[in-house]
């Protein structure tokens, strides 16, 4: 039991945008409460008893997961993969944190000035500006760079060292960062997620 109540779950606001990720225990006390409808893979949607009532049957049971199915004393619970909230319209930001890791996601381990791949040792995180020059350490100031580019911009902006940047530096989200994989998001999670699964916040 314990292990299919600690499934993920997503959360959908009332225009079917996906908001949040949250456990299937906290999923279900929303659906219980009234604050939820559970959505399945044709987008119906169910209050806690109808969706109660859509499992008793053997047959149906026995097309799903057994790691989704709890054993209650009067019915067996299916945990839900997908709830939608009855009330809330709104939409969960979630920034990035500035950190040496994230500023190499964003730059996907590539030099700005010459568009090539490194890893990580034969790379420098470069002040566009240089902090010298009153420069900030910032999103909109940092790239990533190699040693050869690095040595040859020295403490000049790109202008001065006659080097173009590939892209100019930005705060990103996570849709920057990562994208949904086959073997960390559920089939049925596919048509709300897109560019919002990494903005979306964790939540209990």
């Amino acid at each position: 039991m314990a292990s299919a109540l600690a499934q993920r779950v997503l959360v959908l606001n009332k225009h079917w945008q996906a908001v949040s990720i949250v456990t299937a225990l906290a999923a279900v006390c929303k659906v219980y409460q009234g604050k939820a409808r559970i959505i399945d893979e044709n987008y119906a949607m169910y209050d806690f008893e109808s969706w109660i009532e859509t499992w008793r049957d053997a047959a149906s049971l026995a097309v799903v997961s057994t790691e989704r199915v709890i054993a209650c004393p009067n019915f067996q619970l299916v945990v839900p993969e997908i709830i939608i909230l009855k009330d809330y319209a709104g939409y969960q930001h979630k920034k990035v944190k500035f950190s040496r890791r994230n500023v190499f996601e964003r730059d996907n381990y590539t030099c700005q000035y010459c568009h090539r791949r490194f890893n990580t040792r034969e790379l420098n995180i470069d002040h566009v500006m240089p902090l010298s020059r009153g420069g900030e350490t910032s999103w909109k100031n940092v790239v990533l760079s190699c040693i050869p580019c690095n040595h040859r911009k020295r403490n000049r902006t790109p202008t001065e060292a006659h080097m173009r940047l590939v892209r100019q530096p930005f705060e990103p989200n996570w849709s920057h960062l990562k994208r949904p994989t086959q073997s960390n998001v559920p089939k049925s999670w596919e048509d709300f997620l897109g560019k919002m699964y990494w903005n979306i916040g964790l939540v209990d």
